[in-house]
């Protein structure tokens, strides 16, 4: 039998679906949270992270779901943010989401649960 890889013929032309990625998906939320405009984003993972920043989208009224399950989000609502935002144990969430609030016109209070409030913020705040 052989091994041997032969060239194509033709260009491969497909579709691949990957697992969603909090990371990537917490990034795109907050992108789209701070652009003009609606932003469709498809495949968002809802992890204890990605949770909590749709949340918040959620009592600004600036997430809806779209066809196909994508989430559509209206950007330019950071200074909507609420007034108390419960980040629960989701670090990565709680800095984006206090890096946003520092653009907010009013007072924001990021909080979360006890393991989370005992996480380093230190840098971050003393920056903002």
């Amino acid at each position: 039998m052989s091994s041997a890889l032969l060239p194509l013929s033709r260009p491969v032309s497909a579709t691949i679906a990957v697992p969603g990625s909090k990371s990537i998906a917490n990034r795109a939320l907050v992108c789209a949270m701070l652009a003009a405009g609606d932003s469709e984003i498809s495949h968002v993972p809802f992890g204890d992270d990605t949770q909590v920043i749709v949340n918040v989208l959620q009592q600004m009224g600036a997430v809806r779901s779209g066809s196909g399950g994508e989430l559509v989000v209206h950007g330019d609502s950071a200074r909507a943010l609420p007034g108390i935002i419960d980040a629960q144990l989701a670090g990565t969430s709680s800095r984006f989401l206090t890096a946003v609030a520092a653009l907010s016109p009013s007072t924001v209070l990021v909080d979360g649960e006890p393991a989370l409030r005992s996480r380093p913020m230190r840098d971050l705040h003393q920056a903002l």
